[in-house]
């Protein structure tokens, strides 16, 4: 009903009570070491606050905990919180008493108009008020839609925002300064790519809307977001085979020959079976063996990172390591930063 979001995070921080703590008024979750400042970690430790509308659980409030973000704004489903939220939490997260020795902060934002919007304005308010805050946009959706005659990409921010979360909480646990996260956040959001493909829509608890669009036996939309709208096409597949060739030819083709290294996200997008996951990453290993021999995958995530409520689909991402512009330095630093541990009570999933 039309309060599921708040009693979730209820739910989610009450399992969570010795690490979470939950700002009820503007659904924030927060680390409790973060909102208390306990050992002055504001001062040692770069802020990560993320959010968006809900319905894509567990992203984001799932990711709040040592190793990953430090907060997440969560607005109703598929709706982005208010700039009021997210001012709240980057105040929840900072020393108001001695600002000039705060870390700093990073909003990380998927690329929706709401999400730009919003966060954009907090973080600046926040800079008026004298808080060091910097934002990135992640658009790592490569579905391709015609624009006045022009095609280009949606650019949406999809699951592949799961590895920006994980590479920038590991940079701050380790001390490093928001200058150089940003860096880091900035390039890794420019490079990772990710296509997604769905059996069906998804029905919204809060609105107590149905299927938000329908399809025919075999049927498949490709290129969709996270929010229950339909995909750019439409395509009749028998086979698992067949979707996971349409992925990586489409995802393959954003890639230069000379990424040599890569690590791969499959995503569920909500109520694909384990079953199901498993048979598609099979094809999908299969068809890179074979249409990229060289290609290394260094490591595999797959699981629930970020859904479209109960989607029955299936999302892949893309994050090159190994290429031509980037050195071994810069590899080792990312999968160093993908190998950190996190908070056991997150739902990163290690490869």
């Amino acid at each position: 009903g039309e309060k599921c979001v708040d009693e979730a995070l209820e739910g989610l921080v009450w399992v969570n009570q010795d690490t979470l703590v939950l700002i009820k008024e503007h659904n924030i979750v927060c680390r409790k070491d973060f909102y208390n400042n306990e050992n002055d970690i504001c001062f040692k430790q770069v802020a990560l606050i993320s959010g968006g509308g809900s319905g894509h659980e567990p992203a984001h409030a799932g990711y709040v905990g040592n190793g990953l973000l430090t907060a997440a704004v969560n607005g109703a489903v598929f709706t982005s919180p208010s700039t009021d939220s997210i001012l709240i939490a980057i105040r929840s997260v900072q020393s108001s008493s001695d600002k000039s020795k705060n870390k700093g902060v990073l909003l990380i934002v998927k690329n929706y108009a709401g999400d730009r919007l919003n966060f954009g304005l907090a973080k600046e308010i926040a800079i008026n008020e004298g808080y060091n805050v910097a934002m990135i946009l992640v658009g790592d959706d490569i579905a391709q839609v015609e624009i006045d005659g022009v095609t280009q990409r949606t650019k949406r921010g999809l699951a592949g925002t799961v590895f920006v979360h994980k590479i920038c909480g590991a940079l701050s646990f380790q001390g490093e300064f928001l200058q150089k996260i940003t860096q880091v956040a900035q390039k890794v959001s420019e490079s990772i790519k990710t296509f997604s493909v769905s059996g069906s829509g998804c029905n919204n608890p809060q609105t107590g809307s149905s299927s938000s669009f329908n399809l025919n036996p075999n049927e498949v939309e490709l290129g969709l977001g996270i929010h229950g709208e339909p995909g750019v096409s439409k395509r009749t597949i028998s086979t698992t085979n067949d979707i996971a060739s349409l992925l990586v030819s489409s995802l393959l083709s954003h890639f230069s020959h000379t990424h040599s290294k890569v690590c791969l996200l499959f995503n569920n997008l909500g109520s694909t079976t384990l079953l199901e996951m498993l048979i598609f990453i099979r094809s999908t290993l299969s068809l890179l063996s074979l249409h990229s021999p060289t290609l290394q995958v260094s490591r595999l995530f797959f699981g629930s990172f970020m859904t479209s409520l109960d989607m029955q689909g299936i999302s892949l991402s893309i994050l090159p390591l190994g290429q031509s512009n980037t050195s071994d330095d810069d590899s080792q630093l990312l999968l160093e930063a993908l190998d950190l541990p996190v908070a056991a009570h997150t739902a990163w999933k290690p490869a």
